[in-house]
């Protein structure tokens, strides 16, 4: 994996870890919710999350993510949640960290890229643009890290939540 890092913050990316066939098949089982939805979310902050995730606990991606990074990195990796996430226009996250959560690791896989902002980003200026198919992996507990506003599509991401 090739590491990226500013000051403290590291994150390691491997692209093309998912091919966009089995990204498309994620997409399809993904949430997307209604107009109606969308106009409601669009006056509240971040919320309908209910509305935009899909449990994948159970998918065998989580396995396949688990071996990959245990082999890269010396780790066994246990999962502690497993989602497709879907961040529709207007969405964000703000910087924070995974306290008192159980995991310490996160990783993501991105499952498309066209949608306009929606970038992840650390606090010291670590930023990683979506690519078809783009593993990350960081530690959530140290590394404050964040999603710019989606400003246009839909964001659609796996993202796994790792416990030692």
């Amino acid at each position: 994996m090739r590491k990226i890092h500013s000051f403290t913050d590291v994150v390691y990316v491997k692209d093309k870890f998912l091919n966009s066939t089995t990204c498309k098949k994620y997409i399809q089982l993904a949430k997307k919710p209604s107009a109606k939805l969308r106009r409601v979310y669009s006056s509240v902050d971040n919320q309908l999350w209910e509305e935009r995730l899909v449990d994948i606990v159970n998918d065998p991606i989580v396995l396949k993510v688990k071996q990959f990074l245990d082999t890269e990195f010396g780790l066994n990796l246990q999962i502690a949640r497993a989602q497709i996430q879907n961040w529709i226009k207007g969405s964000n996250g703000e910087l924070h960290v995974h306290k008192p959560d159980p995991s310490k690791y996160n990783s993501l896989i991105y499952l498309n890229d066209d949608f306009k902002g929606g970038d992840f980003f650390t606090r010291y200026g670590v930023r990683v643009n979506a690519e078809v198919g783009r593993l990350t992996f960081f530690d959530g507990k140290e590394v404050y890290h964040g999603v710019s506003e989606v400003e246009g599509g839909d964001r659609f991401t796996l993202i796994f939540f790792w416990k030692e």
